[in-house]
């Protein structure tokens, strides 16, 4: 009988064995072209196809940076669909693209994953036949197919907001076709649709040359609790359906008949890495973005864990016997043997920072750590016999309770190489399958590295693709076989924060990784405690069949536009106020009590310093928009006007207004999030339980401005007559991180004419630059671009002229409300203002 993988190509051809010997890899492995889509919801990210892979596929090229690889915490994506969810500005700033407010991309890479991946395997008469969607290619078995939610247990689950796949009355098949299913089961101002599942659920379909059926679906949740982890859930069918339209094959792999399967496993494969976002920061190696895409040796320091593994021993020893039985698999940075100084946790050394290569400081400390997460994969449930979560169908058990029944590992080496962990290119299905399930001491439940490893032995397991495999199932034509698993990520801020340590209202838990020295390894290593709390909160929610205390909705932001003193306000509507919690009934269910609003932190905090402390609006953002954000003010549900006066309410218009009186012209970049709270209950469901006042997410893309905006005066008749002083910033420029935009030569000019034009002189009084300011703003630029467009000016002291050419009849922008005003008469053409600005290079 001839071998699923050996013979099963596009077309259906059937070739004999011994031609798999002349195949290329391309022939008999395959890249996963299908469309992704993105699970976004959490403060994990991932990326999802239909064949069942997840992640960057373990690409070495810069398009595998399109996907969501287990980022943590997630941050924009360069693909398109994402692109579309939510604005192109987005790629500038995620990138280093250009326009206004581009971040490194040293701030935005937050990935933690290669890849991962679901082999399955299984014996027929004694023949092993194997199937496997990645983590870097899929075996050509595979047939992606189309999961139908409207005759599934999601069929009443989710809204129709452009973004998501599926929603009741939604056309089947989705458009495109090949993605995943994606559900949205929340929207602005209401609570959660249904609140015994997941507020954002991905599900992929696919099927195997041997006939057995895949669908997971991937769940996450936004819940400040719950929102460090996804969910998947793994159901496997014998459906005999070898070609994915959905019936029995007339004629299988197998022959006519479907015998029974022996010796049935499936594994999880993860390519786990560290976090990219430390790794270009060193000089001495230089290491770059591709070192980490590529697994190059400078990438080569992380370290991989399995809490039951012989002689495992946790970072704290304290800790150890609390992890072990938890059954994870995790990864987490180690020290670069390179480089002459401990870069565990990639903190951030001014000393070591490359130059002129995006990399000058961008907000960070002396010391702070850039990389956040620990990341790992554990099992929830795979034990039928008390049944799964929301779930009441037949499952097959494994033939012992005690899963995963193996947990193997390979090195990784340069992505470009030849796999070392089974795969098609490197061994046979024979192979495949012995490896995966047989003992083999070199490969088999690793202890750790040696502590503290040794440079050696950090060259040769640096980076590690290690697979979960559960069974040996038995399965019958119609069986199934179901396994939940978790992935999560944890972070030293993340338990900082939940042990009190951080202000709670600097809304730490979205704060990125920060240390103060000397304790920078000790809050690192509170990472692992992270890993392991987050593990069991994932444990409770599964566990409580997905149904916990609901927070009250996420709050449109509707605008942000500076008030005539330069001050930035935010405006958003009071619907959120009539949303009605689905755990209560009648008034108690109006239980929204008002709105919070946070303002990211302004740079990084100082190893001299309180943590809790921001720095002054001088210094540039540190991280966009991943926090931390700082409590700002709030107003409580009936109050004109908030406690600390920031926060107005307009009836008439129901609409509040948040003015933030911090800001001022020509300070660089602003992010908010405005949050629902709730008034808390006595009696949850009528369980006796009290449920603290709970507040909206943090981590999604849809409670935060993901755009930061710039604090500047609305064009004016003042400012248009040349009223009004204008301001240079920065001045003095100086590529420092400090003293400059991120990424550009931007020097900006506040307060000028709607049309302008700015001259630059130097101290002989040469003409050196010019340009002409024509749009509704005050707000005018230059790139350090000379007339002759020979580079950028030189560094030194210029004299700057701004020349009016304002004359006619001008519109302006009501700060208050963001109406237009009646157009009035203006002219101040041919006025000037003068002034000097120095450039330091």
């Amino acid at each position: 009988m001839m071998k699923n993988n050996s013979w099963k190509i596009a077309g259906g051809c059937i070739l004999s064995s011994l031609c798999i010997l002349c195949f290329s890899f391309d022939a008999i492995a395959q890249w996963d072209s299908s469309t992704p889509r993105y699970l976004t919801r959490s403060k994990l990210w991932a990326t999802y196809r239909s064949t069942g892979l997840q992640g960057g596929q373990g690409q070495a090229s810069s398009s595998s940076n399109d996907q969501a690889c287990l980022g943590y915490p997630g941050s924009s994506i360069r693909a398109g669909e994402f692109t579309a969810y939510w604005n192109a500005a987005i790629i500038n700033q995620s990138s280093g693209g250009g326009g206004a407010g581009a971040q490194s991309p040293n701030a935005a890479r937050n990935e933690n994953s290669h890849g991962e991946g679901t082999y399955i395997l299984a014996l027929a008469d004694n023949t092993k036949f194997i199937s496997y969607s990645g983590p870097r290619t899929i075996s050509p078995d595979v047939v992606k197919m189309l999961y139908d939610a409207g005759a599934g247990p999601e069929a009443d689950l989710g809204i129709d907001d452009a973004k998501s796949t599926y929603w009741p009355g939604a056309p089947f098949p989705p458009d495109p076709p090949d993605s995943p299913i994606e559900i949205h089961n929340y929207q602005y101002h209401q609570y959660i649709g249904r609140d015994d599942d997941a507020e954002e659920i991905m599900i992929v379909k696919w099927t195997t040359g041997m006939g057995i059926t895949a669908t997971k679906k991937a769940k996450s949740w936004s819940y400040q609790k719950y929102d460090d982890f996804i969910i998947v859930e793994n159901v496997f069918e014998y459906t005999g359906d070898s070609n994915g339209d959905g019936v029995l094959d007339s004629t299988d792999v197998f022959g006519t008949d479907l015998p029974v399967l022996t010796g049935v496993y499936f594994s999880f494969a993860n390519m786990l890495t560290s976090s990219l976002q430390g790794e270009t920061w060193g000089e001495d190696p230089v290491m770059s973005w591709s070192d980490w895409r590529n697994n190059s040796p400078p990438a080569q320091d992380d370290i991989y864990k399995y809490s039951d593994s012989p002689g495992y021993q946790a970072l704290l020893p304290e800790d150890t016997q609390d992890y072990i039985g938890k059954k994870m698999s995790y990864n987490f940075d180690g020290d670069d043997p390179d480089n002459d100084y401990n870069d565990t946790g990639e903190p951030y050394v001014e000393k070591y920072v490359q130059r002129n290569t995006g990399n000058e400081q961008q907000g960070q400390s002396e010391t702070q750590l850039l990389s956040y997460a620990f990341i790992g994969m554990a099992p929830l449930d795979c034990d039928p016999t008390d049944g799964f979560a929301n779930d009441n169908n037949s499952y097959v058990a494994p033939e012992t309770m005690d899963q995963p029944s193996r947990c193997k590992w390979w090195p990784m080496y340069r992505m470009d190489d030849k796999p070392l962990e089974p795969n098609l290119q490197s061994f046979t299905e024979d192979e495949i399958y012995d490896l995966l399930t047989l003992d083999d001491p070199a490969n088999d439940n690793p202890a750790v590295h040696p502590d503290p490893p040794s440079p050696d032995a950090l060259r040769l397991v640096g980076l590690n693709t290690h697979f979960q495999v559960y069974g040996p199932y038995t399965m019958q034509p119609g069986d199934k076989v179901k396994i939940v698993i978790a992935y999560l990520g944890g972070s030293g801020a993340d338990y900082l924060a939940n042990q009190g340590v951080y202000d709670p209202k600097l809304a730490p838990e979205n704060a990125w990784a920060r240390s103060l020295n000397p304790g920078k390894m000790k809050e690192y290593e509170y990472g692992e405690r992270s890993l392991f709390h987050n593990l069991s909160l994932a444990q409770e929610l599964y566990d409580m069949e997905y149904d916990v205390p609901d927070p009250p909705p996420d709050v449109l932001i509707q605008d942000v536009i500076p008030n005539p003193k330069g001050h930035l306000q935010v405006f958003w509507s009071d619907e959120a106020l009539e949303a009605e919690d689905p755990d209560y009934a009648g008034e108690e269910a109006k239980d929204v009590a008002g709105f919070r609003v946070y303002k990211l932190l302004v740079g990084g905090a100082s190893d001299k310093a309180d943590p809790n402390e921001p720095r002054s609006d001088d210094k540039l953002t540190g991280n966009w928009h991943n926090g931390p954000y700082a409590f700002m003010d709030e107003i409580r549900k009936g109050q004109a006007k908030s406690d600390l006066g920031l926060i107005v309410y307009n009836k008439e218009r129901h609409q509040y207004v948040f003015t933030d009186v911090t800001t001022r012209a020509g300070a660089f970049l602003y992010f908010y999030s405005v949050r629902t709270f709730d008034t808390g209950h006595n009696d949850w469901k009528g369980t006796g339980k009290t449920v603290p006042s709970l507040e909206s997410g943090l981590s999604a893309p849809e409670q935060k401005m993901l755009i930061g905006k710039e604090a500047y005066q609305l064009s004016s008749k003042a400012s248009d007559q040349m009223e009004q002083t204008i301001r240079v910033v920065p001045n003095p420029y100086k590529k420092d991180g400090v003293h400059e935009y991120t990424q550009t030569n931007a020097i900006k000019f506040f307060n000028v004419p709607q049309k302008c034009t700015i001259s630059i002189y130097s101290v002989s009084g040469e003409l050196v630059a010019r340009t002409h300011h024509d749009e509704a703003s005050p707000l005018g630029e230059w790139d350090q671009q000379t007339v002759k467009f020979a580079g950028d000016i030189a560094p030194g002291i210029y004299f700057w002229v701004v020349e009016s050419e304002i004359d006619g009849s001008y519109s302006y922008i009501s700060a208050a409300t963001g109406d237009t005003l009646p157009p009035v008469q203006v002219n101040s053409k041919g006025k000037t203002q003068k002034g000097t600005l120095l450039i330091i290079r």
